[in-house]
């Protein structure tokens, strides 16, 4: 998957997105999305297809059911390959975090 690919499903959901980090403080919920790196397969000595890894981290106040459900329906929908990490909760910044691998 490419970034720009990435970009227009995030935004089908309608809630602040950025990559890596927002230049400004932002009101929850929002997510952050970065490449992790590529799972590439080789022939003939050389990359003969790539595709490249993502995290898709959700911060809301609370555990945001919705949004997460809204997500993993637009992934699911176009057939992208996903697992999610707990809930981790960040106190220091009274948020939770929920984190989307694909």
């Amino acid at each position: 998957m490419e970034n720009k690919e990435l970009v227009k499903l995030i935004r089908q959901l309608n809630v602040p997105s950025a990559y890596q980090s927002f230049k400004s403080e932002q009101k929850l919920p929002y997510i952050i999305y970065t490449q992790t790196g590529s799972d590439n397969c080789g022939a003939d000595n050389k990359v003969y297809s790539k595709d490249n890894n993502y995290n898709i981290e959700v911060y809301s106040s609370k555990k945001d059911f919705d949004l997460e459900k809204r997500l993993e329906e637009l992934l699911d929908n176009n057939e992208i390959y996903w697992t999610k990490s707990g809930d981790i909760r960040i106190e220091k910044e009274n948020m939770t975090e929920v984190i989307y691998f694909i």
